[in-house]
């Protein structure tokens, strides 16, 4: 009584910020432009940016994120 193929996964030891930010180079920017409109208001409480053209969201040396003041 195995599991099979739909509950395997891999775990493999790399560069962990490359992995997270995959999404960024797979993603289309029509996707992600819905997305910024729709959750704009959730980004800015969790101290996330839009990305403001594609150049901005595959370039994975920008960050999407600013520092956010939690407790005043």
């Amino acid at each position: 009584a195995g599991f099979g193929d739909r509950r395997t996964y891999t775990l493999s030891r790399g560069n962990s910020s490359e992995v997270c930010y995959a999404w960024r180079s797979r993603i289309k920017y029509v996707d992600v432009e819905v997305f910024d409109q729709l959750c704009r208001q959730v980004y800015y409480k969790l101290g996330y940016l839009p990305a403001n053209s594609e150049k901005d969201l595959r370039n994975l040396h920008l960050s999407l994120k600013f520092e956010k003041q939690y407790i005043t």
